[in-house]
C-alpha cells in the first residue's frame, strides 16, 4: 500500500532560494515534519552534504526516514529543536551552514485523530505533538481544572480570541455538570455557545483550539529558548530561514531576531517577510497565513 503524506511544504521555492545552498553544506531541518522540505533540500545537495532532519514526533521522524531513504548523507533526529545544543552534540556538527524552522502544524497531526487537536476527534484530549508525559498539562487538565480567570487569560494571549471571556464561562458551567473528555466535546460545546456569533466559515472554536495547542506545548517559551541560542550553531555566512503561521510566533520571531541584529550577531536578509503567492495559496488554503523570515550570520 503506498504511504500517504498529509503536509503539503509551503513556499520550498522560496525556502531553498533562502537557504542558500551550496556543495558540502551542513543543513538542519529544525521540524521536518513528514520530510516534505527536507526532500527538496536533499535533492539540492545530492549527497554533496550533510542534512540533519530533526523533530520531537517520533512518529513524523519514521515517516520522514521513509520518505528519504533515497539519499545519502540523510540523517534523523527525534528532539525538540529548542535542544539545538543536543541536536549539535548527538550530529557531531558544531555549525550550520543553513537551518529551517517551520512552525506550522503539520496535517498529520490534524489527520490522526489519536492527538487530539482536530475538532471531531473523539479520542482523549490531549494536544501534545510528543507524549503526554513530556509535557506540564494536557488540553484536558487546563479545560477541567483550571480557574475561569486563566482559561480567559490562555484563550485570549494565545488564542486572540475576543470571545475568550464567554468560552470560559460556557467551558466552566458545562464542567460543573461533567468533565470534557474529547476534542469534539470541546469544539461541539464551543460550536453550541458562540456559533450564533460567528459570520465565517472559520470553525468558532478554531482560536480555542489554536490558543490549547500553544499553551500545551509551551510553543512560545520554545521559540525563545531557540532563539537565544542557534547564532552558537551556525557558521559566518550561514542562513537562519524560519516559517511562522500566526501573529503571535511572528512577533515574537521578528522582536528577537531584530535584537540579534541590532547586537551585531546576524543580518536581516528579508527586512519584510516572505509571503506565498495567490497561485500556492489558492493550491494549498493553509499557506495563507505563512510568512517567510530570513537571516544571516555575521
Amino acid at each position: 500500500m503506498e504511504k500517504v503524506y498529509y503536509h503539503k511544504p509551503i513556499m520550498v521555492k522560496e525556502v531553498i532560494e533562502y537557504l542558500n545552498l551550496r556543495e558540502g553544506s551542513r543543513v538542519l531541518d529544525c521540524t521536518c515534519g513528514e520530510g516534505g522540505h527536507s526532500y527538496e533540500i536533499a535533492k539540492v545537495l545530492n549527497g554533496k552534504g550533510i542534512l540533519i532532519c530533526n523533530d520531537k514526533d517520533r512518529d513524523l521522524i519514521k515517516i520522514a526516514s521513509e520518505r528519504l531513504k533515497e539519499f545519502k548523507n540523510v540523517y534523523f533526529i527525534n528532539e525538540g529543536f529548542e535542544n539545538i545544543d543536543r541536536i549539535s552534540v548527538e550530529s557531531g556538527i558544531d555549525e550550520f551552514d543553513a537551518i529551517l524552522v517551520d512552525l506550522g502544524m503539520s496535517m498529520y497531526h490534524i489527520a490522526n485523530k489519536r492527538k487530539g487537536f482536530s475538532f471531531d476527534s473523539e479520542y482523549p484530549l490531549t494536544m501534545t505533538y510528543a507524549k503526554a508525559d513530556k509535557v506540564k498539562y494536557t488540553a484536558y487538565e487546563v479545560v477541567n481544572t483550571f480557574p475561569k480567570k486563566e482559561l480567559i487569560e490562555i484563550i485570549f494571549k494565545y488564542g486572540e480570541e475576543p470571545m475568550a471571556r464567554k468560552i470560559a464561562n460556557i467551558i466552566c458551567e458545562y464542567r460543573k455538570k461533567k468533565r470534557i473528555e474529547t476534542p469534539k466535546e470541546l469544539a461541539d460545546l464551543i460550536k453550541e455557545g458562540i456559533g450564533r456569533y460567528y459570520r465565517t466559515k472559520v470553525h468558532p472554536a478554531t482560536k480555542t483550539f489554536l490558543a490549547l495547542r500553544i499553551f500545551v506545548n509551551e510553543e512560545y517559551e520554545v521559540i525563545e529558548r531557540f532563539l537565544s541560542k542557534v547564532g552558537n550553531f551556525m557558521a559566518p555566512g550561514g542562513r537562519l530561514c524560519i516559517l511562522t503561521f500566526h501573529s503571535g510566533e511572528d512577533r515574537i520571531v521578528k522582536k528577537h531576531m531584530l535584537q540579534l541584529a541590532k547586537e551585531g550577531h546576524f543580518r536581516i536578509v528579508t527586512p519584510k517577510p516572505i509571503i506565498p503567492s495567490r497561485e500556492e495559496v489558492k493550491n494549498n488554503p493553509s499557506s495563507r497565513s505563512a510568512k517567510l523570515r530570513v537571516y544571516e550570520k555575521v
